[in-house]
């Protein structure tokens, strides 16, 4: 397991494309791995190097998603991976929840 601090978490349709990127004000520190076991229907691409920390890249592995049901599962499992990075504390919550389930939607 590989703990990096992440600082813009970008998040890709089934094709490849950027649907949107989350942006913390400080670094999470995760392991790009955990998204395969812990968020359904998402694996982790890649990471990059940027200024401050990394850059991660999720894809959902499937065209669309089935529901609302599922989006809101999706987003909870997501929020929980991101507050743990975040050591149970994340200033930007609020907003960071507001761009997933933007960005989920678009996968219904």
């Amino acid at each position: 397991m590989e703990r990096v601090k992440v600082i813009n978490l970008q998040i890709e349709d089934y094709y490849g494309n950027a649907l949107d990127n989350l942006y913390f004000d400080e670094p999470i520190e995760v392991d790009p791995n955990e998204i395969n076991l812990r968020v359904d229907g998402f694996s982790y691409v890649e990471k990059e190097l940027e200024e401050g920390g990394y850059l991660i890249r999720v894809q959902f592995e499937h065209e669309s998603l089935n529901g609302l049901e599922e989006m809101d599962v999706i987003h909870n499992q997501f929020m929980e991976f991101i507050i743990e990075g975040a050591e149970g504390f994340l200033s930007e919550e609020g907003e960071i929840s507001e761009q997933l389930v933007a960005c989920l939607e678009m996968l219904v």
